[in-house]
């Protein structure tokens, strides 16, 4: 099976940025997003299996913050982040459901 056959949602490229909750960090870029989760770029060396609490910027004005489960994790070879990370969105209240597939749909190539 691909993976694409395995995946239950579509990748969107999304403006998306994120960064750690209740910190005053500077945001990254969230890539390949969906309603599973995330693909971050980060500098920090996440555990696998590990659960975090970001804040996902959606484009427009508006924030969400969720709680998520690091995938998998991997070292880049270069640029602006040493590693990249799949970021799976864990169970979120039905209003920030709501809000999350609203954006997404906005950007769904139908």
């Amino acid at each position: 099976m691909s993976a694409s056959e395995r995946r239950r949602y579509s990748r969107l490229s999304l403006p998306m940025f994120y960064r750690p909750a209740r910190l005053l960090a500077p945001r990254r870029a969230a890539r390949d997003v969906s309603r599973g989760g995330i693909r971050a770029h980060t500098d920090d060396a996440l555990v696998v299996g590990a659960r975090l609490e970001i804040e996902l910027f959606l484009p427009g004005r508006e924030s969400l913050t969720v709680d998520v489960r690091v995938a998998w994790i991997r070292e880049l070879p270069g640029g602006d982040a040493r590693y990249e990370a799949g970021l799976e969105f864990l169970e979120m209240d039905a209003g920030q459901a709501a809000r999350l597939d609203r954006c997404l749909a906005r950007y769904e190539i139908t």
